[in-house]
């Protein structure tokens, strides 16, 4: 009888070949003898879950996330997005962005490597003139406070679908911790109506340095040409904020060479026990996702609300309020590392007052805003070092 042929996944593990992370399905005998065709180095065998497994071998192993996002993006769905944004991180606004994506999944990127990379396309522009015909850059502007320090780009974007023009701000710093402002929005009828359309951006841009950076402009201690006056425009046009192809290539290539993995609508994802009420999860129960991640406490229409704890499979927990499926009240979020924060939330972000200690006896006693310290606050470091007073979006001002 013929013995049946014993499969395995192997995959390009060169830094920088064109076939890197590509998995390769072989016959086991040929396991640490495949090369691969471009770099001709020997492919590393790897374990591959049976998810990934079904995924290759359907006809979409070929597809790029890359080509199915912007192939099955919703316009409309972005659209409400953009009407319904308030200033947060350009983080939050990509992966509220995926969810207008028909069949995006993030199987195989637990990294999350596209989200991450889908961040400098928005904030310069270039992910809506992907987009084509349905979006146009007008024009754009940089203004450096802080070389590489901080800084904010803009641009107009019109949109043919609802013939509005937006006016869209990226406050970026050098912690990462870039914030997306939509700053303007005008219908067609109105932007025509504008004699003077730079000096009409410029005045929108400029107010908001001073509004946003008040603080920095009374503060006398500051010793920065930028912030000694007021003393606009702070803003300047530039041609393009579009960010090179080498850039993408050096930072995000896991993002470039992703496929599209295709979700097994059949596939069990959870299992609950617990009360029910008109046919949803409702009362006390508990839930157990595929990923490891498991939810105890009260239920509400089939989201978490009410009380509740929620361990995440890397051992992350948080025990506390739980308002519409999202951590909103207070509550303790104990991080694996030992970091401990005891607090308010709102939707699943420290906002309020709360209270932080690190294993290593650093402690902040104070305000938060969307996840960072802001407002009045204690600051103790390791060695005793105390800094009281107030902060703003991370760092301390006064």
């Amino acid at each position: 009888m013929k013995k049946k042929q014993v499969y395995v996944f192997v995959r390009c593990e060169t830094k920088h070949c064109d076939n890197n992370f590509k998995l390769l399905k072989i016959p086991r005998i040929l396991a640490g003898k495949q090369t691969c065709q471009i770099c001709k180095y020997v492919m590393k065998m790897v374990k591959v879950n049976k998810d990934i497994e079904v995924v290759e071998n359907k006809k979409t192993k070929n597809k790029r996330k890359i080509t199915h996002f912007f192939k099955n993006l919703n316009i409309n769905k972005l659209l409400s997005i953009l009407d319904n944004w308030k200033p947060e991180l350009v983080y939050d606004l990509a992966e509220k962005i995926t969810k207008c994506v028909k069949g995006y999944n993030e199987i195989n990127d637990e990294e999350e490597h596209f989200r991450n990379y889908l961040a400098p396309l928005i904030f310069s522009g270039e992910f809506f003139l992907k987009l084509k015909p349905h979006f146009k850059i007008i024009s754009c502007y940089d203004c450096i406070m802080y070389e590489e320090a901080l800084w904010n780009d803009a641009f107009v974007l019109y949109c043919s679908k609802d013939k509005k023009y937006r006016l869209i701000n990226t406050e970026k710093k050098s912690n990462m911790h870039d914030a997306v402002f939509i700053l303007d929005t005008i219908t067609e009828k109105n932007y025509k109506k504008i004699s003077n359309k730079h000096e009409y951006y410029m005045k929108i841009l400029d107010k908001y340095v001073e509004k946003e950076y008040d603080y920095m402009f009374e503060d006398k201690r500051i010793d920065d040409d930028f912030f000694k006056a007021k003393h606009p425009p702070y803003y300047k046009p530039i041609k393009s904020l579009i960010l090179p192809k080498s850039y993408y290539q050096s930072y995000h290539k896991e993002a470039l060479v992703l496929d599209h993995v295709e979700k097994d609508l059949n596939e069990v994802t959870e299992v609950y026990s617990g009360k029910y009420k008109l046919g949803k999860k409702h009362g006390y129960g508990t839930i157990k996702y595929k990923s490891g991640d498991i939810y105890k406490g009260e239920f509400k229409y089939d989201l978490f609300d009410g009380i509740g704890e929620y361990i995440w499979e890397d051992g992350l927990r948080y025990k506390g309020d739980w308002k519409n499926g999202k951590m909103n009240g207070e509550g303790t979020l104990l991080h694996p590392s030992g970091e401990k924060y005891s607090g308010e939330f709102k939707d699943d972000k420290k906002n309020g007052k709360g209270y932080y200690i690190n294993p290593n006896g650093t402690t902040y006693e104070g305000e938060y805003k969307n996840d960072v310290v802001h407002g009045k606050g204690k600051f103790i470091d390791a060695v005793g070092k105390v800094i009281e007073g107030t902060f703003k979006n991370g760092k301390f001002v006064k």
